[in-house]
């Protein structure tokens, strides 16, 4: 799970870089943010995946 989080948010810090429009850097917490609901909606899609897969064996 840290891993994925870890990708989404260096995909969403890669789309929306946290650098000031004079090339200051701040802290990104937006993308933080976007990274771990995102990673948190697809952990539960692939659960509910995972479920619907098994139930069928």
């Amino acid at each position: 799970m840290s891993v994925s989080t870890v990708i989404t948010y260096t995909i969403a810090d890669s789309l929306h870089p946290p650098v000031t429009e004079d090339g200051q850097r701040y802290m990104p917490t937006g993308n933080i943010v976007k990274s771990l609901l995102l990673n948190f909606v697809l952990g539960a899609f692939v659960f509910i995946l995972t479920v619907k897969i098994l139930r069928k064996k």
